[in-house]
């Protein structure tokens, strides 16, 4: 049942919005039963009553952006009226009213919001309403928490003699934790009770306004918490708080971000994010913000990803065309002299799985290189096969890498058990080429439903879940490649039972040595340093590591 007139705006394409300026009657009648309340003196018996009818008639009622704008008012004028009458809110109410406040920050609500109007944010006015609902909270026991779908709030009451430093933590959300120190109440006298609460909003973030324009090219990248603290009844603003956010997109680059607080004072009346008074810490995936006020919180990041310095592409190139180039010449010598070197089962091994690790290498070189070129994001899917390509390719030098190193390793542990070539070439390729290609498909059919398979920029595994199906199986190869090379090294430097060798055993050794030392960047530990970009490592560092 709705009131009022509905309109619809025609576009100058000659579409019709659905555009409404349609009421709830139920929404309305609410409002206008707050305002008489209040007029006739009958409103603080009648609070309970009005934020419960509230809370229900929210869950459905909802439906226009005049429905959402009736909503968040009646809110707001609860919250401004039970602060002038000095009324004590019971944690029972405080849940109906946090219970509205979700049910107008769900996923459907959102598009109800404008975030363009910098007069007249929706958005703005229900976070404040919250803040200032909850400082007339006064809860009836020493630890008290509200959960709801979309908002939770924690906190605690404890008198002066008893107080210890605020720590709580969320992760009904994203990850977010607050701590206050217990040296911010020491001037306390030791009659004082203090109440500490904090609020945290699931969706708030995504219709709050940027602005103002220092901050227009930035975009909210954690949830949004209010901490408030209130001294024998009374505001306390002046408070040091820390906060450590888990940001949602992590991926992004940290290299500028901002902790910033929501000032209900900028931009008129609907508020702008500030960031005086705050200091930003970042690590891998978290940014801890420390502030020396209380309000509503979170961080920003920048749209515009940061450039890479001109000469780290231009050593990008130049390395892969290096790499291309030598694997070029490396195959060709081999293809040249392949009769003249592959003599013994040993030798045949050796220069089989060299082919195969160089061939994996060039073809994944070319695919990397391949994405430089418009074609690959302008032309659909294209980006995705180069995706799986690479990661398949780079995972099957690896795995090449692998039987070079178990073959060395079994030749000198089981002298007298030769490797037969027809148990040899099969295994070898099961593991140099199905292996990885396992991997990596079952990486694609896991991630890419779920869109989280590949960076359409780098077209490469999303560094967030799907770059781990690569690092993992690399990582594990490297560290047993490095142990088999230990093993070879002890077998080589291991005196001999007997004190003279033969000129063919010494020869043999000599050739085991020459073959060791080679192979051991084929081994792979020389790309072990491409983990410390997994690490927390300044830009510089990263800079030189690429």
């Amino acid at each position: 049942d709705n009131s009022q007139t509905m309109s619809r705006k025609c576009t100058e394409e000659g579409s019709w919005k659905n555009i409404t300026n349609c009421t709830s009657t139920v929404l309305k009648n609410i409002h206008e039963e707050l305002k008489n309340l209040i007029d006739s003196g009958n409103f603080t018996q009648n609070v309970p009553k009005l934020v419960k009818k509230l809370a229900d008639a929210s869950q459905s009622e909802v439906k226009t952006s005049t429905d959402l704008s009736v909503s968040v008012e009646t809110l707001k004028i609860i919250a401004e009226a039970s602060l002038e009458n000095n009324v004590s809110i019971k944690t029972t109410v405080m849940s109906d009213f946090l219970a509205t406040t979700s049910n107008l920050t769900t996923e459907e609500s959102i598009s109800l919001y404008s975030t363009n109007d910098k007069n007249n944010s929706a958005a703005s006015q229900l976070m404040q309403a919250v803040e200032l609902f909850t400082s007339a909270l006064q809860p009836d026991k020493e630890k008290f928490e509200i959960t709801h779908p979309n908002v939770q709030l924690k906190g605690i009451m404890l008198a002066q003699e008893n107080l210890t430093s605020y720590e709580q933590n969320f992760d009904i959300f994203n990850n977010i934790s607050v701590v206050i120190n217990k040296s911010n109440f020491d001037d306390l006298p030791r009659s004082y009770s203090v109440i500490i609460t904090t609020v945290v909003y699931n969706h708030l973030a995504e219709v709050l306004p940027i602005f103002p324009k220092e901050f227009e090219n930035y975009y909210v990248n954690s949830i949004i918490h209010s901490t408030s603290v209130r001294v024998n009844k009374k505001n306390k603003k002046d408070v040091h708080i820390k906060t450590v956010f888990e940001l949602k997109n992590k991926s992004t680059n940290l290299q500028d971000v901002a902790c910033v607080y929501w000032n209900f004072s900028q931009e008129e009346a609907a508020g702008g994010w500030a960031k005086e008074g705050c200091q930003t810490k970042t690590s891998k995936q978290s940014v801890t913000c420390s502030c020396k006020h209380l309000t509503s919180f979170a961080v920003l990041m920048s749209k515009s990803s940061l450039e890479e310095p001109g000469y780290i592409e231009m050593i990008t190139y130049l390395g892969l065309g290096a790499s291309i180039g030598s694997l070029c010449f490396c195959i060709f010598i081999e293809l040249l002299v392949w009769s003249s070197v592959v003599k013994t089962k040993i030798s045949h091994f050796r220069h089989m799985a060299l082919v195969n690790t160089a061939i994996s290498l060039l073809l994944a070189d070319l695919c990397f290189l391949s994405t430089s070129f418009d074609f690959v994001q302008q032309v659909p899917y294209v980006c995705i096969a180069i995706t799986f390509l690479n990661h398949f390719l780079y995972l099957s030098l690896f795995f090449w890498s692998l039987c070079q190193s178990m073959m060395l390793l079994h030749q000198l542990c089981f002298t007298f058990s030769w490797l037969r070539r027809k148990i040899y070439m099969p295994v070898s390729f099961i593991v140099g080429y199905l292996f990885p290609l396992g991997i990596a498909a079952g990486t694609f059919l896991y991630f890419h439903p779920k869109n989280k398979y590949h960076n359409t920029t780098l077209c490469w595994l999303d560094k967030k879940e799907a770059f781990y199906a690569f690092a993992i199986p690399v990582a594990s190869i490297v560290l047993i490649n490095l142990l088999a090379l230990i093993v070879v090294i002890t077998k080589l430097i291991r005196p001999s039972v007997s004190d003279t060798l033969n000129a063919d055993e010494k020869y043999a050794v000599k050739q085991i040595v020459k073959a060791v030392l080679v192979l051991t960047p084929i081994f792979g530990l020389t790309w072990a340093f491409g983990f410390f970009l997994l690490l927390d490592f300044p830009k510089e560092f990263h800079n030189i590591f690429k």
